[in-house]
């Protein structure tokens, strides 16, 4: 019986020596691939700022002053766009910080269909910036808002109201 466990053992440990290196190799290659990852998120995250940036400084965009609604005059925000680009940057101006457990989240209309630009998180001078990309955003907004919604954000405009713009008005 002892030869057996012996036997047992020593295929255990052989097997443990031959494997230990493909388990350092495939934590290794595991890390390397999440780290791709989180590195072509960065990536692609700064390739966008760095349009948003070109877009807003460029001569030919569309700027859209967007105003309160029932808040301070102080308060608004400016949507920037290009018609056939498929970038939009919406800058908050003098916002209230959210209240807790919910978050400002911008939305345009176009083609009669409510579209979300995302969510902003407003700092301490009450600015936020959402740089949106999409085929909706190749045409200009009839309608934008910034509403008051819960804070993982919704599907479509439900919260308050904070600023809005109407393109015929």
């Amino acid at each position: 019986m002892g030869t057996v466990k012996t036997r047992i053992r020593s295929a255990a440990h052989k097997l443990r020596f031959m494997l230990a290196p493909l388990g350092v190799a495939a934590v290794a290659v595991a890390l390397l691939v999440g780290g791709g990852v989180r590195f072509r998120a960065q990536l692609r995250e700064a390739m966008v700022r760095n349009e948003a940036l070109a877009l807003v400084t460029a001569s030919d965009i569309t700027t859209i002053r967007v105003p309160t609604v029932g808040v301070t005059t102080e308060t608004h925000a400016a949507y920037r766009g290009r018609p056939g680009t498929p970038l939009a940057v919406l800058a908050l101006h003098n916002f209230a910080l959210a209240p807790a457990g919910s978050t400002y989240q911008a939305w345009v209309r176009t083609g009669g269909a409510w579209a979300s630009m995302g969510t902003a998180v407003v700092d301490a001078a009450g600015s936020g910036l959402i740089v949106s990309t999409g085929k909706v955003f190749e045409t200009l907004p009839a309608e934008i808002q910034v509403t008051v919604e819960p804070a993982g954000g919704s599907t479509s405009p439900t919260g308050r109201v904070v600023i809005s713009y109407e393109a015929s008005k």
